[in-house]
């Protein structure tokens, strides 16, 4: 059975990483480079030059060939599911020898090098995909993403995504790819757009939700990055081991941002602590005070409150080892324990927790019977 190819004049260059020229070459000009990119299919090639575009035609394998190279990508597939990407390379390579027209084997040929960090091999792999498709949205995808994570090509990168959104308008792959190009641009509110689009296309899928953070981030808003986290952690799922990886880098990035946070807000914060210290000298009728020391447990702080230790004023002791971030957050704490105290004994129910030896064997009775009875 004859199969027949058609791509456009310009794409034979595109392919072969040269300038589109502004006039259209000499015809067998054209001919020579479909030969020469189409030779790893079965020969003899039929060419047709067209006044825009090629035709290639190609005597396809025999039925039998085609059913052993379709096995043979199925045991392919199973392996590089299983993480054996060198046993998966090397039966996709036979079953491309006894069929080199069959695009899912090329493809995921090519996704394989790139988990390999066979990235040089996955982009020829790629760009023979496409020669054989040219609509193949998702192979101008993989190959604009290849372009930018490893070669930091934002350009060509950038070419290819929007190629694959005149193919798939709406793709959220491509929408996110040129997210992340813009926004490596430092051009933030196009790149908070679109990832939002993105968002829109498919909420579950937790890559656009980091390229948001991390947008935000780099924009000196790690309030919005952390809201951007947030909705990733709530909304997007983790289908493959890839999108685990994004799960991971946000975790990362959101203790960073916690950090971040922490020292934007300190002043806020201790204002905040040193109000509610106030009102509750107020509310106790002793004024607080604040040491710092070291524990001989991992305590990192405790409240000595007066009426307890018969003195006439509350103290807070902290570690000295406490970083100063995370004093405020450490002192409202402790606060909150002599708040809870002060307004007991206003209410005349302060109370003190004494045990002995039966009281505490009845609290462990009465606990396993609640656990039974559950």
């Amino acid at each position: 059975m004859v199969k027949a190819v058609t791509l456009s004049i310009n794409d034979l260059f595109e392919f072969a990483g040269q300038p589109v020229p502004a006039q259209r070459p000499a015809r067998t000009v054209i001919e020579g480079m479909a030969r020469s990119q189409f030779e790893f299919l079965r020969q003899p090639l039929q060419i047709e030059v067209g006044e825009t575009s090629v035709i290639v035609s190609f005597n396809e394998e025999s039925t039998s060939a085609q059913d052993e190279s379709i096995r043979l990508a199925e045991r392919a597939a199973k392996r590089a599911g299983e993480g054996d990407y060198a046993k998966a390379i090397s039966l996709w390579k036979r079953a491309l020898e006894l069929y080199p027209a069959l695009p899912k084997a090329r493809r995921d040929l090519a996704m394989a090098c790139m988990e390999s960090g066979d990235t040089e091999s996955a982009k020829n792999h790629l760009i023979e995909v496409l020669r054989l498709n040219p609509a193949d949205a998702w192979g101008w995808i993989v190959l604009g993403n290849l372009y930018a994570k490893n070669e930091q090509d934002w350009a060509t990168a950038e070419k290819f995504l929007r190629r694959a959104l005149e193919i798939a308008p709406g793709d959220v792959w491509a929408i996110n790819g040129v997210a992340t190009i813009t926004a490596q641009r430092g051009q933030t509110d196009e790149a908070v757009s679109l990832f939002e689009q993105s968002i829109t296309a498919n909420p579950s899928i937790p890559n656009p939700y980091y390229g948001l953070g991390v947008t935000f981030q780099r924009a000196g808003k790690p309030g919005q990055a952390e809201e951007a986290l947030r909705r990733l952690f709530t909304g997007a799922r983790a289908p493959d081991a890839r999108a685990m990886q994004v799960f991971e880098q946000a975790r990362t990035l959101y203790g960073t941002l916690q950090e971040q946070l922490l020292e934007q807000k300190h002043s806020e914060a201790f204002k905040i602590v040193e109000d509610f210290r106030a009102g509750l000298e107020q509310l106790s009728g002793y004024p607080v005070r604040l040491s710092e020391g070291d524990f001989k447990d991992t305590t990192t702080a405790t409240i000595q409150t007066a009426w307890k230790h018969g003195r006439d004023y509350h103290l807070v002791k902290y570690r000295t080892s406490l970083p100063a971030v995370l004093r405020p957050h450490q002192l409202a704490h402790e606060l909150s324990h002599l708040e809870l105290e002060a307004e007991a004994r206003k209410a005349g129910k302060n109370r003190s927790l004494v045990t002995n030896p039966k009281t505490e064997g009845l609290a462990r009775q009465g606990s396993s019977t609640f656990v039974m009875g559950n």
